[in-house]
């Protein structure tokens, strides 16, 4: 559970979710294997994306 507030609704009620099977970020400024999970923290009112992120961006460099 995260506090942030869904920016659709004004819901602070919400969790947090991850890509599933191989929907990974690279970078493009450079060919490289180096990949990233995404994360979410999802509204459960409305079901709002509120947040993306990956954890670890400096693996992207």
């Amino acid at each position: 559970m995260n506090d942030e507030k869904c920016p659709h609704c004004g819901s602070q009620e919400n969790v947090a979710g991850i890509q599933g099977v191989e929907a990974y970020v690279s970078s493009t400024r450079k060919l490289s294997a180096k990949r990233e999970q995404l994360h979410y923290i999802i509204c459960l009112k409305c079901g709002t994306v509120i947040r993306s992120f990956v954890q670890k961006p400096e693996r992207l460099k």
